[in-house]
């Protein structure tokens, strides 16, 4: 093995003085590189290429925790609406309480249905049937807009009617009949 000692000029430049020995010790590290049997170039290449994974799963992490925040305070304005309405309905706190606690324990029902659907593959397209109940028959119009969005071209059979007795703030339930391919 040979060695080679290395005598930096003396400057009075400090960054001239870094810059050299910067440029020195680069010079070293590829020499010992060579020595190994190691090509720089792709050593660096490859760097190159984790940094810029790193990079880029940095970008996807910071789009999800917004996308999460983004849902977890739509989550919260849902459970004040849910909270208002039911209190606003209520004769005693007790009944508050337990509308509240009722529409919640709903709410995470249909999260859990939503979840269910999704892992098992079903889409829009899947659709086979849709059943409306509507509690004001002045809502059919938007109903129909809102049918004709998720619904451009070949909609699954529908049916619509009014809901039963006034259910307080409960203003549509739908019910979807989807066909999941195996």
């Amino acid at each position: 093995m040979t060695s080679a000692i290395v005598r930096l000029p003396m400057t009075s430049d400090p960054k001239s003085s870094n810059k050299t020995t910067l440029q020195v010790e680069n010079a070293d590290l590829r020499h010992l590189l060579t020595q190994a049997g190691i090509d720089a170039a792709h050593l660096l290449a490859k760097a190159s290429l984790d940094a810029t994974k790193n990079a880029a799963a940095g970008r996807v992490q910071q789009l999800l925790l917004k996308e999460l925040h983004h849902r977890v305070k739509n989550m919260l304005a849902t459970v004040i609406a849910i909270t208002s309405r039911s209190l606003r309905s209520a004769e005693t706190l007790e009944q508050g309480r337990v509308a509240v606690e009722s529409r919640l324990i709903a709410l995470g029902r249909a999260h859990d249905v939503l979840l269910q659907a999704q892992s098992a593959g079903a889409k829009l397209t899947d659709v086979a049937e849709v059943q409306v109940l509507l509690a004001r028959p002045e809502d059919f119009a938007g109903l129909n807009e809102a049918y004709a969005q998720f619904f451009p071209k070949d909609p699954p059979v529908r049916s619509v009617a009014r809901l039963g007795p006034d259910l307080g703030s409960i203003l549509v339930s739908i019910k979807l009949i989807a066909v999941v391919p195996e």
